[in-house]
């Protein structure tokens, strides 16, 4: 994918989703796009992901690690 974009995770598989970045302080960052609120991103690893390829959730109710 080109531009800004995070992966949502989407019945177990990595989904591009374009965003702007509003605010990044290496911290804290707040997006706004095809996101809805609540929903599951990647947030480590991003550069082994691939669209449409599994993932795994770590931390996720019930998940294992």
């Amino acid at each position: 994918p080109d531009g800004n974009y995070v992966y949502e995770v989407v019945a177990g598989r990595a989904v591009p989703r374009a965003v702007k970045v509003l605010f990044d302080d290496a911290g804290t960052t707040a997006v706004a796009g095809e996101l809805k609120a609540g929903a599951q991103v990647v947030v480590e690893g991003q550069l082994r992901v691939t669209p449409g390829a599994p993932v795994q959730v770590f931390g996720a109710p019930g998940a294992a690690r």
